[in-house]
Formats: structure tokens, sequence, C-alpha cells
């Protein structure tokens, strides 16, 4: 199957170290990609971490296509991790960590600014004491 994020492989060990999810892992199991045998969800934000010092994660589309949120809430969404890349930083939270902030409402909802789709942000407070890092990195220029 093609992968949409692609693939990075140690030729050292001789397995693969990141692949891309099929398009398939993706829409009906919230798979963005794989790091060795773990499935992440990625989303990607064009800030600095500390602008509003929150994640976020889809809420609803405008299409009524399912979201990160739908699949969570209905057991489809197959990710372990999720990684949120800042311009900044990198922050890395357990899925059970996300589920637990919103069974908590510990969440607030947002229109996003692709006018598509809403967004619910969970601040990085809310994270304090679970399952989560964040890992500061050199600003990126983003496209």
């Amino acid at each position: 199957m093609k992968s949409r994020m692609g693939k990075v492989d140690d030729l050292f060990f001789g397995v693969t170290v990141f692949r891309g999810a099929t398009e398939k892992e993706d829409l009906e199991k919230g798979i963005d990609g794989w790091i060795g045998d773990v499935p992440v969800a990625v989303r990607k934000r064009r800030i600095s971490v500390g602008q509003f010092n929150d994640i976020s994660i889809r809420f609803d589309r405008k299409s009524g296509l399912d979201t990160e949120l739908d699949k969570l809430l209905n057991g489809t969404f197959q990710s372990q991790l999720y990684l949120f890349f800042f311009q900044d930083a990198l922050v890395v939270c357990g899925v059970e960590t996300i589920k637990l902030c919103l069974q908590n409402k510990q969440y607030e909802i947002k229109d996003n600014m692709d006018e598509a789709t809403t967004g619910c942000y969970i601040k990085l407070s809310s994270l304090k004491n679970r399952n989560f890092c964040i890992v500061p990195h050199k600003p990126l220029e983003v496209p």
C-alpha cells in the first residue's frame, strides 16, 4: 500500500524506524505513521508552543467526516502516541492522557483558522502529572 508520509529505514539494523500510514490507516484508525511498531498521530501547529500553551485535536468538520475526537470516543482510534510539532518544540503525549482530558472536560472548543474545522484545545497545564513531555528545539521556519 502507498504510504502518505514516506518511510525512513535504519540501514544498520535493517528495520523501518519511521513509516507513514496508509490512507486507510489514516482515515479509519487515526494513524499518521509508525515509529517502529508503535502507531502515532501527528499534528503540526504553525506557532510557538508558548503562544497559547495548548495542544489541539479536531472536534468537528463541516464536511461531516469523522474527526480525531469521534475516533477517540468510538474506539476506532488506534494511535498510541500524539506528536504535536510546534515551531520551537515537540510535545509528545500518550493518547490515554488526551482521553482523560476529554472525559474530564478539560478543553475549550474554538474555530480553526482553516474555516472548515473546529478544534478541541487542551491547555498544557491540564497535562501536568500525566503521560507527556515537551522537547524544545531551535525555531523552524514554516513555509
